[in-house]
């Protein structure tokens, strides 16, 4: 072989080699993008439980909520009922 053909299979060696580390470089980032998009996968599964156990709260919170509305407003007729009767009781005390 002639020093050319040696210099022309170096060339190619490291062409090869050249070609094999980018290609190693292209499936490690192929690797951090499947690892980034499975922890994005696990993230939004736990978002979603989380918003369900928020929602539940906040229905929790609505029926308490409806309750002490219903008591205030219990509380807001007792209340009329007793303002009548002292005007009642005022009227017969004048």
């Amino acid at each position: 072989m002639s020093l050319i053909e040696f210099g022309g299979l170096a060339g190619a060696l490291v062409a090869i080699l050249t070609l094999l580390s980018k290609l190693v470089s292209l499936i490690a980032a192929i690797q951090k993008l499947i690892s980034r998009i499975e922890q994005m996968a696990v993230d939004i599964v736990k978002g979603e439980e989380a918003r369900e156990l928020l929602a539940d709260n906040v229905h929790s919170q609505e029926k308490k909520l409806q309750a002490a509305e219903g008591l205030f407003a219990e509380v807001r007729r007792e209340l009329g009922e007793l303002k009548d009767s002292v005007k009642e009781m005022l009227q017969h005390v004048i």
